[in-house]
Order: C-alpha cells, then structure tokens, then sequence
C-alpha cells in the first residue's frame, strides 16, 4: 500500500508523498530515526567476521607450532653438531698419543743402536788406525742428537696422556675412520716392538 501509493504521487509533490507515507506508519521519520540511532542500511554479518578472524588466528597458531618445531629440531642438530665435533677432537688427541708413542719407539730404537756400537768401541782401541777417532765424534753427536729425540719424544707423550686424563671419551666409541685409523697406530706400534727385539738379538 505504501509502495503504490509513493508511486502514483508524482516527483515535484515528492514532500508530499513522503507526508502521507509518515502518517500511513504512525507520523515517524524513519530516515531521521535511522540517523540518530546510527543503523545502516545493511545488516553487518558479525558472526561471519568472528569466524574468519577465529581462522586467522588459528591458521597463524599453527603457522607459530611449525616454525617452533623446526626451531626445536635445529636446536636438535646443533647439539648433534657439537658433540660429533668433541668427539672428533677427543679421537685426535688419541691418534697423536699413537703418533708420539711412535716417534718415541723410533728414536729410542735409534738411540739404542748407537749406543751399543759407541760402547763397543772401547773393546777395540787397540785395532784403531786413526781415523776411528773421528768416527766416535760422529757417533758421539748422533748418540746426543738420538737422545734429545728421546727425550723430546718423552715430553710430548707425557702432554698427550695428560690431555687424555681430562677427557670423556663417549660410551658409544668413536667413529669407524677413526678406530681404522688407531688400529693402523697400533700395528705400527708391533712393528717397532719387533724390530727393537731383532736389533736386541743381533
């Protein structure tokens, strides 16, 4: 009724039409009521808004789980990190206690044959022809030098088993490269041990 009757007024007696749809609902001025109470012509989906900021929040929440377990992982490998490189370390102090023991087998074996040749000297003055003396100076100098190895030789195991005394070396042993390595120091080790009970029976 107040659609029809708006139309079939014409645009120049519009305040007109208006006058007769107020009065047809009561004498309110919806338009001016609408104003002062601040409602808008569309209805606000709240409900709508609340659910995509809820998903936005959830969506950002398991965004901040992934990047925390990717956090907690590289913390993970990290530590894996440290710890293959401690060990690492603990494995070459080891493989250079191997070295020294072997450089001290070498000089004391070294050192032990000069000294039996220099001590065998004296039983044979009686056969020298003169140029023996100059052949004990040279052996007199590589007996000293032999024995400054030794000693050398001496110094840095006692350093190296220090170092090893402070060290945890792991349960778990240490790499294969590593162990492949030891086993190879210990060979050498029995090899030296053999040539010294060859030299002590020649």
């Amino acid at each position: 009724y107040v659609l029809a009757l708006h139309e079939l007024v014409k645009e120049k007696d519009e305040e007109i039409a208006k006058e007769i749809v107020r009065q047809s609902i009561g004498g309110y001025n919806l338009e001016e009521a609408q104003q002062n109470l601040g409602y808008a012509d569309l209805i606000k989906n709240k409900g709508a808004t609340e659910f995509k900021n809820y998903k936005t929040a959830k969506e950002k929440h398991k965004e901040i789980q992934q990047k925390h377990k990717e956090l907690r992982r590289e913390e993970e490998r990290l530590r894996e990190l440290y710890e293959t490189k401690a060990q690492a370390k603990e494995a070459s102090s080891l493989k250079d206690l191997y070295g020294k023991v072997t450089e001290y087998i070498k000089a004391r074996l070294n050192f032990d044959q000069l000294s039996e040749e220099y001590e065998a000297y004296p039983k044979v003055l009686d056969k020298v022809t003169g140029e023996e003396y100059s052949a004990i100076e040279d052996f007199e100098k590589e007996t000293g030098d032999a024995e400054n190895s030794v000693a050398k030789a001496e110094n840095e195991i006692k350093k190296c088993e220090d170092i090893l005394s402070k060290l945890n070396l792991p349960n778990d042993g240490v790499s294969k490269k590593v162990l492949s390595e030891l086993e190879e120091r210990v060979d050498n080790l029995v090899e030296l041990g053999r040539e010294i009970q060859d030299t002590e029976i020649k």
